[in-house]
């Protein structure tokens, strides 16, 4: 619900703060201008998404490594 909200946020500030600054004449420009700043903004969500899924991915190889040392610890004290 927060990020439907944020997006919606979003929208707005671009519909009506970036594109007026543009001073666009027809309708082909503002489309052309709303792609290129929805084509901009996917870019910067799918670099969060990949650096996110990293950094998951090599949190969670840390914790099963330290697990398995841990386990190695215990089977060589017994």
């Amino acid at each position: 619900m927060p990020a439907a909200l944020l997006m919606l946020l979003a929208c707005f500030v671009l519909v009506f703060t970036i594109i007026p600054l543009h001073d666009v004449q027809s309708i082909e420009q503002f489309f052309s201008i709303l792609i290129t700043y929805v084509w901009g903004a996917a870019c910067i969500v799918a670099v969060i998404a990949v650096v996110g899924i990293y950094l998951f991915v090599w949190i969670e190889n840390r914790k099963d490594a330290k697990e398995a040392e841990e386990k190695s610890k215990l089977a060589g004290r017994e």
